[in-house]
């Protein structure tokens, strides 16, 4: 796994290695700011906009062509260091595992055409969160009774 940045990941593939990319400058550690530090809720440190983690690619191009199959993925990191709330892990965490899910599972092709995709998935995860928010409130409702 490739968390302190990417070279560690181009390094073990080009060796023949299996690697999952994770590197935090590739806006993997959704524990960051994704908005303005200054109205969001306090975060560890740094800045991991959707759009980074949504134009992530885990295949740099300092990988042999032939050993691109040793990258297997890539995954998002969320510590709980600074998530004082199941609402604040919510927010840290959707929609940005959300887009890297996207953006992995995508061809290349359909990859290429994410700005409109960005809007579908950020309005696709404010009605998970909706639902979710109804359900949670329906449940404490049912067990305040």
């Amino acid at each position: 796994m490739s968390w302190r940045g990417e070279d560690g990941g181009i390094q073990s593939a080009n060796m023949g290695h299996d690697v999952i990319m994770t590197p935090g400058s590739g806006g993997l550690y959704i524990d960051h700011y994704q908005g303005d530090p200054k109205i969001e809720p306090v975060a560890i440190c740094c800045y991991a906009p959707l759009e980074k983690v949504y134009n992530y690619n885990p295949i740099p191009e300092a990988i042999a062509p032939d050993k691109r199959h040793h990258i297997k993925g890539a995954q998002t990191n969320l510590w709980a260091e600074y998530l004082y709330t199941p609402e604040i892990m919510q927010y840290r965490a959707f929609p940005r595992e959300i887009a890297l899910a996207e953006a992995v599972w995508s061809p290349i092709s359909v990859v290429t055409s994410r700005t409109s995709t960005v809007a579908s998935t950020m309005r696709m995860c404010a009605s998970i969160c909706t639902v979710r928010t109804i359900i949670s409130h329906s449940l404490s409702s049912l067990y305040l009774t």
